[in-house]
């Protein structure tokens, strides 16, 4: 019993030099309100490529920029542009997969689909695709993720309307054991 702390000790000195991780920041709600210049209620309308180049070069070789396109449906905190707001973000190119790769965010192009089955039957087409984002400017004209453009998806929450009355049906006739 007396050599488990040294057998635990052994195993940290001869793992440890083979284990390597990134490291990620903490975003808080209020830290991405704080260094917001822009926090937007928004409705994505399109995405499409760019040529912006990954800003870390770690990362320029397999990222790909892209530009979202968003109508302004709430502003909570900044000056929103006139018109559609530009958000620039990055993908991985197709096929890669880097070792502690960024968490890059993307939008849905429409809300999801739910299906359930049980004793209520339903299909569920989810509202419009929302967003809470927490952006800065980027000196274009553009908005960037507050987070940065590796951990983008900090900067970004989905948002949905509550799920319908049904749903509740099926979750009280299985609790109730119908």
């Amino acid at each position: 019993m007396r050599f488990i702390p040294l057998i635990v000790l052994v195993a940290t000195l001869v793992v440890n030099p083979f284990v390597s991780a990134r490291q990620v920041e903490n975003w808080s709600y209020e830290r991405l309100f704080k260094e917001a210049d822009l926090v937007v209620i928004a409705t994505v309308k399109e995405t499409v490529e760019t040529k912006d180049a990954a800003p870390d070069g770690r990362w320029k070789s397999v990222l790909v920029g892209q530009a979202s396109s968003f109508t302004i449906d709430t502003v909570m905190k900044g000056s929103a542009p006139a018109g559609s707001l530009t958000v620039v973000h990055f993908k991985l190119k197709p096929g890669a997969l880097p070792q502690d790769g960024p968490m890059l965010v993307s939008f849905r192009s429409k809300g999801p689909t739910i299906e359930g089955g049980g004793a209520v039957k339903y299909h569920v087409e989810l509202s419009d695709r929302q967003y809470l984002l927490f952006l800065k400017k980027d000196g274009k004209g553009r908005f960037a993720p507050v987070s940065g453009q590796i951990d983008s998806v900090f900067s970004v929450r989905e948002i949905y309307a509550p799920l319908p009355e049904v749903m509740d049906r099926e979750r009280a006739s299985t609790r109730d054991g119908r």
